[in-house]
C-alpha cells in the first residue's frame, strides 16, 4: 500500500527508487542513500543475520549494529547503479560508494564520513589510512531519544579527537553478506477470504527476543546488544473461518469435509470401517517476522469410538517442526483457546517467518445411529514485528492512497486509516536567517551564523551544505539538532574554501517535540 506514490517498499530496487527520487548526480544518489540509511535505523542488536537485506532490515527490524547498516546502504546503492562496497576494520564495519571516478567512505551507523583536507571530497578508506589526523576534527552529534522502557538513551557522540577509525590494522573488503544482500526478499503477502490485516506504529510487547529478561538488563559496556528495541511497531492478521461459505474453506487446503449449517464436518458420505479421516489447514506465511499469536474455536464429536476424534495442531516454518496444542477427550461440543506464543517465540535460530494450524478430525462410519464430527469455528491470530516508518503516513490535507496487488481476479479490500490528531497543535514557525549572507570575509575567527528566536521554540536544528537544497551536510558537523535555543552557531575558519559558495537553514522544534518548517536556504560567498 502507498500513500502519494511512497512507502513501496517491497524490493530493494523499489527503495531505492523512491529515496533517489529528484537526485541528479551519482553523489547526490549516494549522499542521499546514506542519508536515508542513517536516518531510518537505530543502533541495537537483533541477531538476525537475514536482516542483513536491505528489505527485511527497513521494513521488520529498522534496528541493527555497523554491519547491517553498512550492508543496507550497500545493497541500496547498488539497486541504485552505483558502485558500493563493505569494508571490516578494526572491530567496526564502514561501506565505501563509487562516484566522480573515487570511492567514499560513507558511515551510516555512526552518522559519519570525513572531508578531504580540500574541504570539498568526502575521504576513502585508502585516504583515511594515509592522513589519520585530519578526521579528528569531525564530530558526531548525539540523538536523543526515549525507547520502548521509557529510558531516555543517547545514540551516539563523539567530540574531536575521540573518535578516530582504526584503519591500519587488519582490514579487508567484506563479501562474505553479499548473499544476504540479495536474497529477493519481498514484502509481499496475499490475503484471502476470512483474513484481515492491521498494523500499528506502537509496540505490543511482543518483538525479537522479548522474553530475554537478562539480555534487557541494561550493560553500560555493550548497551547496543542490551537495549530492548527504541521504536518498533506490531501488526496482526486476523482469519475467522466462516463454515457457512464454502469459499472460505476452498481457498484453503482441506481432506474429506463438507460445509454444513452446523459447521464444517467430516464429509459424511465416506464410509469405511476404520473410519473416515480429514482435516482443515490454515497456512500463514508473512515476510515479517512471527512474534507469537493465538488460536480459538470450537469442536463437535458426537460419537465416543477410537475412530471419533478431534484435535489441534501446528507447524511453524516447516511442518516437521510440528507441535499438538488441543485434543478433545469426549463428546460433546467443546470450545477451546490456546496460545501461540511460546510456539512462535523469536529467539535467536528460531525465527518464524510461516506458521500452520491443522485440525485433525475423524468420525467412525459404523457408529449407528449415524454421528458426526466437525468444527464450528475457528479463529485465528498471527502476530508480527514491523518498523513503524515503514508504514504508510497520512500528511495534512489531501492524500492518495493506493493498494498495489498483481491478482488476476476481482477483488475487495477495505482499508481503514487510525492516526493521532493533531490540529490545533501548533508547529513552531520558520527562523528568519540573519548572518551571514552575501559576501562574506574568512577570517581566523572562523564564521558566527545567526537568526531570530521563533515563538514556542525550544531547539534548533542547523544545516550547512555546498548543495543549493541543502541535499547533504558539508560534513556531519553541520547537520545538527542544538538541543537548546540559543539562535546562533558558530564554525571554524578551517571548514571553508575561499571563493566558494555555502548554503545553510535552520528549523526551530516546538515544545511539543514537532519540528516545523525549515527556513529559506541563505546562501554566502566567501572572500
Amino acid at each position: 500500500m502507498t500513500v502519494n506514490d511512497r512507502y513501496d517498499w517491497s524490493t530493494v530496487e523499489k527503495m531505492a527508487t523512491e529515496i533517489i527520487i529528484g537526485c541528479t548526480t551519482d553523489e547526490e544518489k549516494a549522499m542521499a542513500i546514506f542519508n536515508w540509511v542513517r536516518l531510518h535505523g537505530n543502533h541495537q542488536y537483533s541477531g538476525d543475520i537475514r536482516s542483513l537485506d536491505p528489505v527485511l532490515f527497513f521494513n521488520v527490524y529498522g534496528y541493527g549494529i555497523c554491519a547491517y547498516f553498512a550492508a543496507a546502504q550497500t545493497g541500496l546503492a547498488r539497486a541504485a547503479v552505483l558502485d558500493a562496497r563493505i569494508w571490516e576494520i578494526q572491530g567496526h564495519t564502514v561501506g565505501e560508494i563509487f562516484y566522480d571516478a573515487r570511492w567514499h567512505m560513507l558511515d551510516p551507523d555512526m552518522q559519519l564520513f570525513f572531508l578531504n583536507p580540500d574541504n570539498r571530497t568526502v575521504a576513502s578508506i585508502a585516504e583515511l589510512e594515509k592522513n589519520l589526523d585530519f578526521n579528528t576534527r569531525t564530530e558526531a552529534f548525539q540523538r536523543t531519544f526515549e525507547d520502548a522502557h521509557d529510558r531516555v538513551r543517547n545514540e551516539h557522540r563523539s567530540k574531536h579527537d575521540t573518535f578516530r577509525y582504526d584503519i591500519r590494522h587488519p582490514r579487508y573488503v567484506q563479501y562474505d553478506y553479499d548473499p544476504y544482500l540479495y536474497a529477493g526478499w519481498r514484502m509481499t503477502y496475499a490475503l484471502r477470504p476470512g483474513e484481515r490485516i492491521v498494523q500499528r506504529w506502537q509496540g505490543s510487547g511482543k518483538h525479537n527476543d522479548y522474553r530475554q529478561t537478562d539480555r534487557f538488563r541494561l550493560n553500560e559496556e555493550e548497551p547496543h546488544k542490551t537495549w530492548p528495541p527504541v521504536q518498533y511497531g506490531n501488526g496482526t492478521v486476523s482469519f475467522r473461518m466462516d463454515p457457512d461459505q464454502a469459499v472460505h474453506v476452498s481457498a484453503y487446503e482441506s481432506r474429506n469435509v463438507c460445509c454444513s449449517p452446523d459447521g464444517l464436518i467430516v464429509d459424511t458420505s465416506q464410509n469405511s470401517d476404520e473410519g473416515s479421516r480429514s482435516f482443515f489447514l490454515y497456512r500463514r506465511p508473512l515476510p515479517y517476522l512471527i512474534v507469537g499469536g493465538s488460536v480459538s474455536g470450537e469442536g463437535f464429536r458426537e460419537g465416543d469410538t477410537a475412530f471419533d476424534h478431534f484435535s489441534v495442531g501446528g507447524y511453524r516454518n516447516t511442518q516437521t517442526d510440528k507441535q499438538s496444542f488441543y485434543q478433545q477427550q469426549a463428546a460433546g461440543r467443546r470450545a477451546f483457546t490456546v496460545s501461540l506464543d511460546d510456539f512462535l517465540y523469536p529467539e535467536k535460530g528460531r525465527y518464524a517467518l510461516e506458521h500452520g494450524i491443522r485440525v485433525n478430525m475423524g468420525r467412525y462410519a459404523g457408529n449407528f445411529p449415524s454421528t458426526r464430527t466437525g468444527l464450528a469455528a475457528l479463529d485465528v491470530v498471527t502476530e508480527f514485528q514491523t518498523h513503524p516508518r515503514s508504514l504508510p503516513a497520512l500528511l495534512s490535507g489531501e492524500n492518495r492512497v493506493q493498494v498495489l496487488h498483481t491478482s488476476a481476479w476481482p477483488f475487495e479490500a477495505r482499508v481503514t486509516h487510525t492516526w493521532t490528531e493533531r490540529h490545533g497543535i501548533p508547529n513552531a514557525p520558520a527562523p528568519f536567517l540573519r548572518s551571514p549572507e552575501g559576501v562574506t570575509d574568512l577570517i581566523p575567527e572562523g564564521i558566527a551564523f545567526s537568526w531570530s528566536k521563533t515563538a514556542g521554540a525550544v531547539s534548533y536544528r542547523f544545516q550547512l551544505s555546498l548543495h543549493h537544497l541543502c541535499l547533504f551536510p558539508l560534513s556531519p558537523n553541520f547537520d545538527v539538532d542544538l538541543k537548546d535555543d540559543r539562535t546562533s552557531f558558530h564554525a571554524a575558519r578551517g571548514w571553508f574554501n575561499p571563493n566558494t559558495t555555502y548554503y545553510w537553514r535552520v528549523q526551530a522544534k516546538s515544545a511539543y517535540g514537532l519540528w516545523g518548517r525549515w527556513s529559506r536556504i541563505q546562501p554566502f560567498n566567501t572572500r
